[in-house]
């Protein structure tokens, strides 16, 4: 199989992938045995919270405080499936149920894997820490809209498992921040 045809075989598999990718389902790439995982990198100096099993429910009941375990108040729940325009244009958040860990500075967890071990995060919060996510440089697929968007302290950002994100004390121009500074990167 040349390059390009592996290439186009990945962009088919990507295309292909349902809309609500949670974590006890990273995707099989087809013809191969590797999978597709979300992943986090915190590469900043503040300790990141991520989740592998959102679920929707109606039995959350502590409103997404990061201090109960068992709830993630997720900014973006209609749309973390990468729908990126509705993310900056009219997300619609909600309160489900979850379980998380915690992820030390400079440490990463999840992503894509030939393995039989893998982890596919869904999400991500700063519990201590208001946070900026903030567009890449393929501001095609975000349309129109604004650069980045500050988020408070304990509010959950879903992404789908074709999808890293990365976080940092500096910006895309290497400017040091107060607060965490995260953006998404496509794994395709």
């Amino acid at each position: 199989m040349n390059i390009f045809n592996f290439v186009s075989f990945i962009l088919f598999a990507i295309s292909s992938l349902p809309s609500a990718t949670l974590a006890e389902n990273c995707q099989k790439v087809p013809g191969i045995s590797c999978y597709i995982c979300g992943r986090a990198d915190n590469s900043s100096p503040w300790e990141m919270l991520y989740t592998t099993d959102p679920v929707e429910a109606s039995s959350c009941t502590t409103g997404g405080d990061p201090k109960h375990p068992d709830c993630c108040n997720m900014y973006n729940w209609n749309n973390g499936h990468g729908d990126a325009d509705t993310f900056w244009h009219g997300a619609k958040g909600k309160t489900v149920p979850c379980t998380y860990k915690k992820l030390k500075p400079n440490d990463s967890v999840g992503g894509n894997t030939c393995s039989s071990s893998r982890i596919d995060v869904d999400a991500f919060t700063f519990a201590d820490h208001d946070f900026t996510v903030a567009r890449s440089d393929w501001d095609n697929f975000w349309g129109e809209g604004p650069k980045s968007r500050t988020m408070k302290k304990g509010t959950w950002v879903k992404f789908n498992s074709a999808t890293t994100v990365q976080c940092d004390d500096f910006d895309e121009n290497g400017v040091q921040q107060k607060i965490p500074y995260c953006t998404f990167v496509s794994d395709i």
